[in-house]
């Protein structure tokens, strides 16, 4: 084992052995033919880094790219070609990834600067070689782009056209990069079989990743995938086994390579059981980074996982704690004194589940369980027109922690909306010929999209869904007062509130995905909570055993200032709201609830 420093210092042993284990890999081959090692040809190296360095508005610290000209002297490589080449590499990259971020999420994204520097692991590998700082981790602004899977994506992906640009470009040969995910994918029951149906989704920043071919792949009830087939078209009919689960995954292939998967969907047909169907509808398609909160220039900005902690691509090791310092003119000293962004590390050993696009197969055996035969859909080929709920029984809509969400700056759109225009058309088309929703949703939904549901779809549907709302929803904003906390009053029927407007009530709370503030009914807030803790403190900002209190000077202060503290702040396993009246001077009233989440559900 290789160790510069003979195991005394592991992060100067970690970043010296990399290019030295590059070389001991192709060490023999055609590509290092002077060094001994394991006689593998590797045609490039590549080292991935984020950097340090903060600006105290939301400014883009960006990408920088490093490349070493000269290595012991020498601007050749063992086989004798030019170390120039490392230059161009690393300018095919950074341009890739540049123009891919600028193109998808940040038009405006920084390319710091192309470097001629001695670094380590650009300088010691005897192949082509770079050193991406892809952003700052230092730095909220970069951050906010970085924890999204999406974001990942994207660069991820623009790092492998670059290399393969790079290599087609050296090698004198043609390229295809491989195709993206097909979208709008169906599984419905055609005549004793199944229909598979999907689009082939187009890749607007390469014209080569077109999908020449699909492969399915099949599993019946808790077996494996099998091996798959292979199909041309965008639809196959299948065989299906009655009594039994089949679950399916389409891949999109073409020379380059092969897509990611598909979202997994499912069907099953209950033997004895004539025209009882169901139809599953996958709504869940989010993958995002954690909420955030921030003003350009603003005294406060961060990361609220207490109220949304993202949704990862399959699973997350990333994640090592909640943000508890949001203080943006707070320098880092050391390690204990960490600055703007500091976390906990309570996780550090946790890996996260995220969105694994496979909840099809499990509502759709509990459907077979209550003797329903079941197909599965996207909401995308719901809303595309790809595919239609009308017809079937029951239509069980899986949301599961879908909510809009931005990625990055706040002038970005909005992705993930829970119930689109398409999808609410359907719905209530569904519902108006006497259709049945079933709907699973673990995330807060917003105060608007509750009204739209309730102006353009509810007032059609079944008398279980508006007992729902009417009743039960309002019985638990009830059990949810502690007694000795609050009193809370609704004015007006809870059918009221979601039908008229909300702009004209006089309190807010912060409770938006953005950390904006979102106007909400009127309450009359008891004042025991803020006598019996906190009597005659009146500050900008302090902090009293994880309670937050704020002075605000005016109105026109509130979105500012209460953006840090979003409404996730903890005390005594009670989840804390923060309201704040209309007036020129306000002091915050202070309401607690137990078992926040299903509140939020109806209040967000």
């Amino acid at each position: 084992m290789y160790s510069y420093t003979n195991n005394k210092n592991d992060y100067t042993d970690d970043y010296m052995c990399r290019g030295r284990w590059v070389n001991t890999i192709s060490g023999g081959s055609k590509m290092n033919p002077e060094y001994k090692g394991l006689n593998i040809p590797v045609d490039l190296s590549f080292a991935f880094h984020t950097d340090a360095g903060t600006f105290l508005n939301d400014s883009i610290v960006g990408t920088l790219a490093i490349y070493t000209r000269y290595s012991n002297g020498s601007d050749k490589f063992p086989t004798g070609k030019s170390r120039l080449a490392n230059r161009e590499y690393t300018d095919i990259v950074q341009t890739q990834i540049v123009d891919d971020i600028r193109a998808t999420y940040h038009k405006n994204w920084s390319r710091r600067g192309l470097w001629d520097r001695s670094y380590n692991e650009s300088r010691t590998p005897n192949v082509p070689s770079m050193l991406l700082e892809l952003l700052s981790h230092q730095n909220f602004a970069d951050m906010r782009f970085g924890l999204d899977p999406s974001f990942r994506f994207v660069v991820s992906r623009a790092i492998y056209k670059g290399m393969v640009r790079f290599l087609s470009k050296e090698n004198g040969g043609k390229y295809t990069i491989q195709p993206l995910p097909v979208k709008n994918f169906a599984v419905i029951l055609e005549n004793g079989k199944v229909r598979l149906s999907w689009s082939p989704r187009e890749d607007k920043l390469e014209p080569t990743a077109t999908p020449s071919a699909y492969v399915i792949y099949t599993k019946k009830g808790n077996d494996g995938y099998d091996n798959g087939i292979v199909v041309k078209d965008t639809t196959a009919l299948l065989d299906i086994t009655n009594d039994v689960v089949h679950t399916y995954k389409v891949v999109a292939i073409n020379d380059g390579g092969a897509s990611f998967p598909s979202e997994e969907l499912s069907a099953g047909i209950v033997s004895g059981i004539d025209g009882k169907i169901a139809m599953v509808v996958n709504g869940f398609n989010r993958v995002s980074a954690p909420a955030i909160f921030s003003k350009v220039d603003s005294t406060f900005a961060g990361f609220n996982n207490e109220y949304d902690n993202g949704v990862p691509y399959m699973k997350d090791a990333s994640f090592i704690g909640s943000q508890y310092e949001f203080r943006r003119d707070l320098p880092w000293r050391d390690d204990d004194a960490s600055g703007f962004g500091a976390s906990n590390a309570n996780y550090e050993k946790v890996a996260f589940n995220g969105n694994t696009f496979n909840y099809a197969q499990v509502h759709g055996l509990a459907l077979m369980k209550c003797g329903y035969s079941f197909v599965s859909s996207s909401t995308g080929a719901i809303t595309a027109g790809k595919a239609t709920m009308n017809g079937y029984d029951i239509v069980d809509i899986i949301m599961g922690q879908q909510a809009q969400t931005k990625v990055g700056r706040e002038d970005n759109p909005v992705k993930y909306e829970v119930f689109p225009a398409e999808l609410r058309k359907a719905i209530a088309e569904y519902c108006n010929n006497g259709g049945n929703i079933m709907r699973s949703i673990v995330f807060c939904i917003t105060t608007k999209i509750f009204i739209k549901i309730f102006d353009e779809v509810l007032v059609y549907s079944s008398k279980e869904i508006i007992l729902l709302l009417k009743y039960i929803c309002k019985a638990k904003f009830n059990q949810l007062v502690d007694d000795g906390a609050a009193e809370f009053g609704l004015l007006g029927s809870f059918n009221n509130i979601l039908g008229n407007g909300v702009e004209q009530t006089d309190l807010f709370l912060t409770a938006g995905l953005d950390g904006e503030n979102v106007q909400i009914v009127v309450c009359d807030i008891h004042q025991g909570i803020i006598k019996q803790f906190m009597e005659g403190i009146w500050a900008t900002v302090c902090f009293l055993h994880g309670i937050i209190i704020l002075m605000i000077e005016e109105v026109g202060d509130v979105v500012d200032l209460l953006q840090p503290c979003g409404i996730a702040a903890q005390h005594h396993g009670h989840h804390l709201i923060l309201i704040i009246r209309h007036s020129r001077q306000c002091r915050l009233d202070i309401l607690f609830v137990s078992e926040c989440r299903f509140c939020l559900t109806c209040f967000v």
